[in-house]
């Protein structure tokens, strides 16, 4: 037993000798190519860590860590982990946060992310599930700084969040500099040489991180360095020897460690104490790689099914052969998929709140269905189901809402949500412009809204007079623009300006001084019956009722003044329901959906859109459409005017780019 004992010690020197003799190489040399400072060490520092605690370190991710990614870029779009706090997040950005203890996936958008950034935030909250998770945890999607979704709250609660003014700058970073930007600093390969013996030594070769990195760069019978940004990878083939495995490890503690400064004119620390770590190691093997450490490499397989690999490139030929798009299937009526309507909104709005300073403020009742572009609001609504309660919470958002508001709303929506002791709960988030049939119909098919944020007086206690009138005094002259919905009236306020007008619809037009005038476009039908009701019961205002063309608005001059210098506006004779269509080819094939009751916020500047208005079409091109969807998009125009036939017609098709749309085009 005593020679046993001797034997194994001697072994254990022997190996901690040649482990020390690779880790004193190993550390000059990522010295030397780091600067003698690691990796750089800018944003997401660690705390200070002994050297005990950061050798601990060198391990696989423990299973209950949460780890919070940031998605950033436009064409080469990156993930990268940063600090688990609600200051890591932007409005400019997408983020994933795996919480893997509680076996939940969190995707949060920022309110200005681009679509490619969502969709990769979405595609790696997916891949976590299945790949990192076993398909045991749940993707909640948190809409807009906080959501409704599966327990939104949890994503606050991991990130400290408790009611702060949210950042709204991002992080010094553009999209394109985030493209132009390599994956990693250092990418090292250990081997054993050509001679693969227990006695051979270490060979380091360095790898270009300049370009993209493959996987095909990854050898079983070696072991690998990979110095990110954010996190120092270790990854070990299932052939690589121990001296090589121990040289890489070695080699990532240098990254994390930088050298002590020997004298005063040492580089590192000006006194003359070591520094501490500034990243995190991950150390991984062969096949059990995270998703994480995927996203590094530009051809890794993220396919959520196994696909056979073509046994020919596609040609010219091939391409030929993809189904082309039924023309026809845009003209077969089709039902209005249904919504989600509780009751037909007989219940009652207990409150509503309006977010002022992170804080939630009620409003008078007789102000419920009036709402300011810029504010964001909760609004509590209760329902009998039977003898059974039932209770829905709705946080609206504003166009022009800031997002530390946007987000507050959501909070506080939990809040109310968590205040609720009796029946049910449904949280809904509701975007203007996009306001579901439910919301309409529980304030009795009428919604306002007013440009701006509410004038002084709005809130209970306040007293004061309509919201209407307090902004009024400085802005006299305001024009509303009143729509029909499958579930009531809509009035939003617009530009006090000729070129707002449109054939399509009603236009209010309130003076401070003089009486309202309830303008109707020649193709507004039996809208204007109703926008005159909207306008006496919301406004409660005597106007007078002008239709377009009416001789007296060239008699009358003073009567449309307020308006300003005349313009063109739209006007349109044809009796022909204007309809929008998205036009994509994501899929590969051409693909063209009509989406129903659009708005501005519908345009995605990485797609194409074709509208038809009256006698006209336009063709919009998105600024990040590829040339192939712009041509395929115009030969759409071209089929579906010849199917359409007058009063359309080629001569009144139009290109139109964003921020260059004709009046034709925005009424």
């Amino acid at each position: 037993s005593q020679r046993q004992l001797a034997d194994t010690k001697a072994k254990l020197a022997a190996g901690a000798g040649r482990a020390a003799a690779a880790r004193g190489h190993s550390q000059a040399y990522v010295a030397s190519q780091l600067g003698g400072y690691g990796v750089l060490a800018s944003v997401g520092a660690a705390p200070p860590r002994t050297p005990a605690e950061s050798a601990q370190t060198v391990s696989d991710r423990a299973a209950s860590q949460s780890t919070l990614i940031q998605i950033k870029g436009r064409r080469r779009v990156k993930a990268r982990r940063v600090p688990l706090t609600w200051q890591s997040l932007n409005d400019g950005d997408s983020f994933v946060l795996d919480d893997a203890a509680a076996l939940r996936v969190y995707v949060w958008h920022g309110a200005h992310a681009n679509r490619m950034e969502a969709a990769k935030a979405v595609d790696l909250a997916s891949r976590i599930r299945f790949k990192d998770r076993n398909g045991r945890a749940v993707v909640v999607t948190v809409e807009s700084f906080g959501g409704p979704g599966d327990d939104g709250s949890g994503f606050w609660q991991a990130l400290g969040y408790a009611g702060q003014p949210l950042p709204t700058e991002h992080d010094g970073r553009s999209d394109e500099q985030a493209d132009a930007e390599p994956v990693a600093q250092l990418f090292v390969e250990f081997s054993s040489g050509s001679e693969p013996t227990a006695s051979a030594s270490v060979v380091e070769r360095q790898l270009p991180v300049d370009k993209a990195i493959k996987r095909s760069d990854l050898h079983s019978s070696c072991s690998y360095l990979l110095c990110c940004p954010d996190l120092v990878y270790t990854w070990h083939g299932a052939k690589a020897q121990k001296s090589v495995r121990s040289a890489a490890d070695s080699a990532a503690l240098a990254a994390i460690q930088p050298q002590q400064p020997t004298g005063k004119g040492s580089k590192g620390s000006r006194t003359g104490k070591p520094q501490q770590p500034v990243r995190d190691i991950e150390r991984l093997i062969e096949a059990a790689e995270p998703v994480l450490f995927q996203e590094r490499f530009a051809d890794w397989a993220a396919l959520p099914i196994a696909v056979a690999p073509p046994t020919r490139a596609p040609t010219l030929s091939s391409r030929k052969l993809l189904p082309e798009f039924d023309i026809e299937s845009l003209f077969r009526e089709t039902q209005r998929p249904p919504e989600w309507l509780p009751d037909s909104g007989d219940g009652t709005v207990q409150t509503v709140w309006r977010i002022v300073d992170a804080e939630k403020v009620p409003i008078a009742k007789d102000e419920y269905g009036q709402f300011y572009s810029a504010e964001s609001y909760v609004v509590l609504y209760r329902y009998s189901v039977g003898r059974r309660t039932e209770h829905v919470v709705y946080f609206w958002q504003g166009r022009d809402s800031s997002v530390n508001e946007k987000g507050t709303s959501a909070y506080q929506t939990v809040s109310v949500t968590d205040s609720i002791s009796d029946g049910n709960t449904t949280q809904k988030r509701v975007v203007q412009g996009k306001e579901p049939q439910h919301f309409l119909l529980i304030f009795g098919g009428a919604l306002v809204v007013h440009r701006g944020k509410r004038g002084g007086g709005s809130e209970v206690d306040g007293g004061g007079s309509s919201p209407l009138f307090d902004t009024a005094l400085t802005r006299p002259n305001r024009l509303y623009v009143i729509s029909r919905t499958p579930a009531g009236l809509r009035a939003i306020e617009v530009d006090c300006a000729w070129r707002a007008l449109s054939s399509y619809f009603c236009f209010l037009l309130l003076r401070q001084s003089e009486s309202a005038v309830l303008w109707c476009g020649n193709l507004c039908g039996d809208l204007a019956c109703a926008a005159a009701n909207l306008a006496t019961q919301m406004f409660r205002q005597s106007f007078d009722i002008v239709s377009e063309g009416d001789i007296r608005l060239e008699e009358n001059s003073d009567l449309w003044r307020s308006l300003g210098d005349r313009t063109n506006y739209c006007s349109v004779l044809a009796e022909q329901r204007p309809r929008l269509f998205k036009c994509s080819m994501a899929t590969g094939a051409f693909n063209c959906d009509e989406i129903l009751d659009f708005a501005q916020d519908d345009l995605a500047d990485d797609d194409c859109f074709v509208l038809t208005a009256g006698d006209n079409v336009f063709c919009w091109q998105g600024s990040l459409s590829t040339v192939n969807e712009q041509k395929q998009t115009i030969a759409f125009c071209a089929q579906y005017v010849d199917r359409c036939g007058p009063p359309l017609s080629l001569s009144k098709a139009y290109v139109v780019c964003p921020g260059k749309e004709p009046v034709e085009w925005r009424g």
